[in-house]
C-alpha cells in the first residue's frame, strides 16, 4: 500500500508557520505533487490560504473564548480537546482524501501553544492517528529568528525544541524563520547560526555574573543541550525557494531512512 508522506509544522504563535505553509505548497505544485494543506489551528480563522480540511469548520477558539469566558491560551486547550473527542469527523474527511490515486504531500498547521507539547497529551494523541493512516511524519519546529538576538532566549528555544521533538516522538528539523528580516543587513549572523553550538559555548550566558547559581545553571542547561546530539538549528526565509527545498530535501532523507519508518 502507498504510503504517503507529511510534514507537521509547529512553532510559538508568529513564528511564520502558516506562511511556511504556504511556500511549502508552492514549492510541492512546481514539482507535481500534490499538497494537502490541514489546518488544525483553532485559532487560524484568517482562512488566507485555502486548507483542504479546516479544524474550524467544527470548533474555532475565537467562538469557544466568547461563549464560554475563557481566556485566549484557555480557549485553545479546550478547542484542542474537544476535537480529539470528535476525531471522527477528522478520519471521514481524511478517509475521502486519502482515496484519491495521486502522488499526495500532507502539511499539518497546528496551533502554537508550546504547553500542547510539553505539558498536555492531545496532540501526541492527534498525530499517532494520523499515522495510522499510512502516513509518514516529520516534525518542522519554527522560531522567529528576532529572538536570536537576546542570548537568554536562545536557551529557552533550544529546550523548548526539545522538549517538543522528545514529546511529540517524530523525525525533527529546528528552523529559525524570517532570517530575511532579521539578518539582510549582516550576514556574519548566518555564519553564526550555521555553528551556533560554538557561538554559546565561546559567550557563555551570565559568565561574569555575581550569582554564581546562575553560571551553575546555565552550564547545566548548556550540557542538556549539546548532549542531545539531534539538535541543530537551520536559517530560513520562507520566501526562499532554495530554504525550502532544502528543508524539504533534508526531511524527505529522514522520512525515507529505514531508521526513522514507524514500525
Amino acid at each position: 500500500m502507498l504510503k504517503y508522506l507529511g510534514q507537521v509544522i509547529l512553532g510559538p504563535p508568529g513564528a511564520g508557520k502558516t506562511t511556511f505553509c504556504s511556500s511549502m505548497s508552492r514549492f510541492l505544485v512546481h514539482h507535481k505533487k500534490i499538497p494537502i494543506l490541514i489546518n488544525l489551528d483553532p485559532g487560524n480563522i484568517a482562512n488566507t490560504y485555502k486548507h483542504r480540511l479546516d479544524i474550524c469548520q467544527i470548533v474555532n477558539s475565537y467562538e469557544i473564548s466568547s461563549e464560554l469566558h475563557l481566556g485566549p491560551n484557555s480557549s485553545i486547550f479546550y478547542s484542542m480537546e474537544y476535537f480529539q473527542k470528535n476525531l471522527d469527523w477528522f478520519e471521514k474527511k481524511m478517509k475521502i482524501i486519502l482515496e484519491v490515486p495521486f502522488d499526495l504531500y500532507f502539511l499539518f498547521d497546528l496551533p502554537g501553544q508550546i504547553e500542547l507539547y510539553t505539558h498536555h497529551f492531545v496532540i501526541r494523541k492527534i498525530i499517532k492517528r494520523i499515522l495510522k493512516k499510512n502516513i509518514r511524519l516529520g516534525a518542522i519546529v519554527l522560531n522567529d529568528s528576532i529572538f536570536w538576538k537576546d542570548k537568554t532566549v536562545i536557551f529557552y528555544i533550544l529546550i523548548i525544541s526539545i522538549s517538543i521533538m522528545l514529546n511529540i516522538e517524530l523525525p525533527h528539523l529546528t528552523l529559525l524563520s524570517k532570517t530575511d528580516l532579521f539578518f539582510y543587513k549582516n550576514s556574519a549572523n548566518i555564519k553564526i547560526l550555521k555553528n551556533f553550538q560554538n557561538f554559546i559555548l565561546q559567550d557563555m550566558f551570565f559568565q561574569n555574573s555575581i550569582f554564581f547559581w546562575a553560571n551553575k545553571y546555565y552550564k547545566s542547561l548548556n550540557d542538556i543541550i549539546f548532549d542531545f546530539s539531534s539538535l541543530s538549528i537551520i536559517p530560513i526565509n520562507n520566501f526562499d525557494n532554495s530554504d525550502i527545498k532544502k528543508i524539504f530535501k533534508n526531511l524527505n532523507n529522514m522520512l525515507i531512512d529505514k531508521k526513522f519508518h514507524s514500525k
